[in-house]
């Protein structure tokens, strides 16, 4: 299992590169050769990678619906940086069925 980047390292990580560890972390889980304690870890690290995505998928939402069509030409309407950087969920928020594993 590939766990060398530490939890807040986690934030640094692009969408893809979060979402192909995520796949890594899912398919090492399935295929049940893992310890218990490493199954544990693995679950840890996906649910902060799942954190992570999901944020950065809000972000892009965010993004799109800025983007409006007016007489024909592509606008994106302005706003403030602080609106467009969405938190990353707290664990609190994160439920056991939002978990892909």
């Amino acid at each position: 299992m590939s766990n060398a980047a530490a939890p807040e390292d986690v934030e640094k990580l692009s969408f893809e590169d979060a979402l192909d560890e995520l796949e890594r972390i899912t398919a090492e889980m399935a295929s049940g050769n893992a310890t218990l304690d490493q199954s544990v870890k693995s679950y840890e690290r996906g649910a902060q990678l799942l954190k992570r995505c999901r944020a950065e998928l809000n972000r892009a939402r965010q993004s799109i619906e800025r983007i409006r069509v007016e007489d024909g030409e592509v606008k994106r309407q302005t706003s403030d940086a602080s609106a467009s950087e969405a938190p990353i969920p707290s664990a609190d928020t994160l439920n056991e069925d939002d978990l892909p594993f």
